[in-house]
């Protein structure tokens, strides 16, 4: 592995500061980032009670009491209204698909309660198990004439049915249904309407309608409601924390009024705690907040061993567009059941179809035609928190591992329109496991070769500031994971000098190339490329603070280290040899 990087610098321009032109000094600025591919060193009850409440009038209905803290999905409400009122067949059944907390039945509850006067008769069925929708079920018979005593529950259900065919004026929600099979026996048909909540995604007797979590302005409209005297800045801040998931909002209400402190102190206890906090019970509060980390669990359990690997590392990266052919292209690091899964088009179909079923992940098109995979951040958090030590580090690993390999690398380190996109696909998903890694302590060569290249991508795209954290970064981690005096970290030394050389902090460049080349020096000896490259370096520095007759010296000897090792034909030599000449001219023409 050494020798390969070492080839790799090798192969590698010498930054050049010569007088000789500025265009050209310009231009062999992208030779001089000789650190930066070398870099990766590797740089409920069961009982239902049957309550009338009114709607609009004196609607037969069993529904729940209503949310009077509801705030917001206004066009959500009008578009499933102007879909059931539409007396479309394909429209009377609707199927309020998301992922689990971001309010599926409480907007279903919204547009029973807010609607319910639209209708002759609206009821609410519990359908988690089949014990429980058949119970809600057939709780409806008193309503339709029916006896309901001494009789057999499936007959009674199918008269139930046939009553609900013959009239057009109810609404019946399933709550929480797991797929369209446990509902077949229980749809009348006919002309009423049917709201299905569920995290299944695809839904073959009804009409998809999807959901996803608050816009900010209505997560913020909902905290602020339920704490006005906190600022809406704070508010925003916590919501974003939260990923505008509506359960985890009402949560966060909930919490800090019970515990009497504010969104600042449970933003706190949130970065500490994550979704262990979340999985707190609010006493005396009904049971339609069940916990973010308890709804999740649910689907987990129905998932297969293949899906659960491919949701675990889906979890370490960031949570929106991943490639999925960048996982496949490096399946030879996960499991190996999930390797051939990944292989085979139907298996990885079937796994991915089990994950979008339960609304744990998404799969759409990205930009450029890819197929990309989409998950909430509290999934991932939720995924994450349930591993092991050792397994958390072991996947942490295999993520950061995946990405490095997968980085696309501009050729002889200069812009390419292509290799940037590449880039730009996995820069954050980069930047996500690369945090984690320098946090958990986990795979830090590799952490510190992802933040060293995305800052090397920032850094040709004029983020200086950005470059800048990262190089940082990239050099704090990189000394932990290799010692202060190892050539790598001579590289990340490098790679920041470079860059205040290039704003015109030269007096926080100097030290720091001073260092690289004497880190070199002791891991390469006097007369090594590496070497010869920190002294080219540190020679234009000084050029460009006048000091030539410290810089001839230093350019001098790069020239003798390059000819002897590289040849005197090497672009390397030649690009000494040139700001040599450069440096010569300038201190002809000043008279020295």
């Amino acid at each position: 592995m050494f020798e390969f990087v070492v080839n790799i610098i090798n192969t590698l321009g010498v930054f050049t500061s010569s007088v000789i032109g500025l265009i050209s000094a310009v231009l062999l600025v992208y030779a001089g980032r000789l650190g930066l591919r070398a870099a990766r060193l590797s740089a409920g009850s069961s009982q239902t009670t049957v309550v009338r409440l009114p709607l609009s009038g004196s609607t037969p209905n069993n529904l729940p009491p209503r949310n009077l803290d509801f705030t917001g999905r206004e066009e959500l409400l009008t578009s499933l209204h102007d879909a059931l009122q539409s007396n479309q067949a394909t429209s009377l059944t609707q199927a309020v698909a998301g992922l689990g907390g971001v309010g599926k039945t409480e907007l279903a509850l919204e547009y029973a309660h807010r609607f319910g006067g639209d209708y002759g008769l609206v009821w609410w069925l519990r359908a988690e198990t089949p014990e429980s929708l058949m119970t809600s079920f057939v709780e409806l018979a008193p309503y339709l004439g029916l006896e309901a005593d001494g009789q057999d529950e499936t007959a009674q259900r199918n008269q139930i049915k046939t009553l609900l065919a013959q009239r057009k004026d109810w609404l019946l929600v399933f709550d929480n249904a797991e797929k369209p099979s446990d509902l077949n026996d229980f749809l009348p048909g006919g002309e009423g309407h049917v709201l299905i909540t569920t995290r299944r995604q695809t839904w073959d007797s009804a009409h998809p309608f999807p959901i996803d979590v608050m816009t900010e302005d209505e997560a913020v409209k909902l905290l602020l409601k339920g704490k006005p005297n906190e600022d809406k800045e704070t508010a925003l801040a916590l919501a974003q924390d939260l990923g505008c998931l509506p359960l985890a909002l009402s949560h966060a209400i909930a919490y800090t009024g019970e515990a009497k402190i504010d969104f600042v102190a449970y933003r706190q206890l949130l970065a500490n705690s994550g979704p262990k906090l979340l999985a707190k019970q609010v006493a005396n509060k009904g049971t339609y907040e069940k916990t973010v980390a308890t709804t999740w669990a649910i689907s987990m359990e129905k998932l297969s061993e293949d899906a659960k690997a491919l949701l675990t590392f889906l979890s370490f990266m960031a949570p929106e567009e991943i490639p999925l052919d960048m996982i496949k292209d490096h399946g030879e690091h996960l499991p190996s059941s999930l390797n051939e899964a990944l292989s085979d088009g139907l298996r990885c179909t079937e796994m991915i179809r089990e994950l979008r079923c339960y609304s744990l992940v998404s799969r759409e098109e990205g930009r450029e035609g890819e197929e990309n995979l989409s998950l909430h951040r509290l999934v991932q958090e939720v995924t994450r928190h349930s591993l092991e030590e050792d397994k958390f580090d072991h996947w942490l690993t295999t993520s950061i591992k995946i990405l490095k390999e997968a980085l696309p690398w501009f050729p002889h380190n200069t812009y390419d329109r292509e290799v940037a996109k590449g880039v730009d696909r996995l820069q954050n998903h980069c930047l996500t496991a690369a945090e984690m890694g320098k946090k958990n302590q986990c795979a830090l060569e590799e952490t510190s070769t992802l933040f060293t290249n995305i800052g090397f991508y920032r850094w040709m795209r004029a983020d200086n500031r950005g470059a800048e954290s990262l190089y940082k970064t990239a050099l704090e981690v990189g000394e932990k994971a290799l010692g202060e005096d190892h050539p790598g970290v001579a590289i990340g030394l490098s790679n920041l000098a470079q860059l205040y050389q290039d704003t015109n902090r030269l007096v926080k460049a100097e030290p720091l190339m001073e260092r690289a080349l004497e880190v070199d020096k002791k891991a390469f000896g006097d007369d090594h490329p590496n070497v010869a490259r920190d002294l080219n370096n540190l020679a234009g520095l000084y050029e460009a603070t006048n000091r030539l007759d410290k810089a001839e010296p230093l350019y001098e000897r790069a020239v003798i280290i390059f000819v002897a090792s590289l040849g005197e034909d090497h672009p390397n030599t030649q690009t000494v040899i040139n700001n040599l000449a450069g440096l010569r001219a300038e201190m002809a023409a000043r008279g020295k």
